[in-house]
């Protein structure tokens, strides 16, 4: 599969990633701030050094969350994340057993779902014999 062998060690690394870009992403505001006082004061010179630290630590934080890579083979754990553990093939028995482990919750949800499938599909012809009235039988 790659560099990763399971969908919780590389959400662990994520998280790592998340909170790396959460830091500089703080200190980048802290910059803002001491920017914004600079210029206040006057202070050219310091306001621009502060302005460009903020945006260096805005990059990196950005860095963090989208370009951060341990090895994994699209050199992004993000995009290997998505290629291999996020969303997936939608199917019945998906569907089914999700029902089945939540105790149905969401039933009413998807019962007002499919009736309104019925309505759409009311007037149109209709060909699936599994579907097709039942036929009396003679006994």
């Amino acid at each position: 599969m790659g560099y990763f062998d399971s969908r919780e060690e590389l959400l662990t690394r994520l998280d790592t990633h998340y909170s790396n870009a959460l830091t500089k992403y703080n200190l980048s505001l802290t910059k803002q701030s001491e920017a914004y006082t600079h210029y206040l004061g006057g202070e050219v010179l310091s306001c621009l050094y502060d302005t460009l630290w903020a945006l260096g630590e805005t990059n990196t934080a950005v860095g963090h969350l989208i370009f951060k890579s341990t090895g994994c083979q699209r050199n992004a754990d993000i995009l290997h994340y998505l290629d291999y553990f996020a969303g997936g093939e939608v199917t019945y028995q998906a569907i089914c057993e999700a029902w089945g482990r939540d105790d149905f919750e969401g039933r009413a949800v998807t019962i007002a779902f499919i009736d309104r499938m019925r309505q759409l599909l009311w007037n149109e012809p209709f060909s699936a014999v599994f579907a097709a009235k039942p036929e009396e039988q003679e006994e």
